[in-house]
């Protein structure tokens, strides 16, 4: 690898699990390709998953199973475990907790915190995304709480270093949700994948790849996106 930059776009929800291990994942696929002289942007951009999700939320292991079933909320229990323990989590589902609800406040969160950081750099907005994205991951599967809670999602911009009164202004404002709605709605991402799902990750905005793959094959992901920008 030489020295060249990548950009990442992350299509995602923050209540999709496999939205956290990819997120996890290809962090530590940057970290090794950093120490090789690439360099990298990323930016994380909205989807919603269940989109009429409610904001009062509901128990998670309950709603799965009504899914899946009791075999197969276990069997993917079992699964997602020791990927836990890959990526340095518990889950809180498997201490017996965990809510499913909206997730539109906190994308707009996101946003917003991305938008804050672009009035000092963009190295600044993605600290301050980044930041706000695993905070609200944390919510999620690690605290096992509800993502739409305002005094959680204040208490997240608050540990990111930002404002929290005028974070929950935006979050709960009817014009951002509207735009995360929209920008949902045009994603050309999500068109040009033909909705496949997410994490849907988009490299150097030409190289498509969904799903949590392994940190290997996001390496090998770099190396394409690179070759096909020569």
């Amino acid at each position: 690898m030489s020295d060249k930059h990548i950009s990442i776009n992350v299509v995602f929800d923050p209540g999709c699990p496999w939205c956290l291990v990819g997120g996890k994942r290809m962090d530590k696929a940057i970290e090794q390709a950093k120490k090789q002289g690439l360099s990298f942007s990323v930016k994380w951009l909205p989807f919603m998953l269940s989109p009429d999700a409610s904001t009062e939320g509901k128990p998670s292991r309950e709603h799965m199973i009504n899914i899946m079933g009791e075999q197969g909320y276990a069997a993917a229990r079992e699964r997602l475990r020791p990927i836990g323990e890959e990526i340095g989590i518990e889950w809180a589902a498997d201490k017996g907790k965990g809510v499913i609800a909206s997730t539109l406040r906190s994308l707009c969160l996101i946003e917003w915190a991305w938008q804050q950081g672009l009035k000092t750099s963009i190295d600044e907005a993605q600290r301050l995304q980044k930041a706000v994205v695993y905070g609200v991951f944390d919510i999620c599967f690690v605290e096992g709480e509800n993502v739409s809670d305002s005094k959680r999602l204040r208490s997240v911009a608050q540990a990111a270093g930002l404002d929290a009164d005028a974070a929950e202004a935006d979050f709960m404002s009817d014009s951002s949700q509207q735009a995360i709605r929209e920008s949902i709605a045009t994603s050309p991402y999500m068109q040009a994948s033909g909705g496949r799902g997410v994490p849907l990750f988009v490299f150097n905005d030409r190289l498509m790849m969904t799903g949590a793959q392994e940190a290997a094959t996001f390496l090998e992901a770099f190396d394409q996106a690179l070759a096909q920008s020569e």
